[in-house]
């Protein structure tokens, strides 16, 4: 079984559990959803808020 390294966290993970985010891949422990649009992104990419983890375009939007 091929496996890959996630851009986040340094884990192997096989190739049929890995996402992709901007031509890197990340397990899916790393990856995230706004809670705002529902956008698929890593979670080291989203902001914390009393909206809860937002995007970055959803957190200017609601605090820019």
């Amino acid at each position: 079984m091929k496996k890959v390294i996630c851009a986040s966290c340094g884990k192997e993970i096989p190739t049929s559990e890995i996402k992709s985010y901007d031509g890197e891949f990340f397990c899916p422990d790393c990856m995230t959803e706004c809670d705002r649009c529902g956008e698929r992104l890593p979670y080291g990419l989203t902001y914390s808020s009393v909206y809860g983890r937002l995007c970055d375009c959803c957190y200017g939007d609601l605090f820019g």
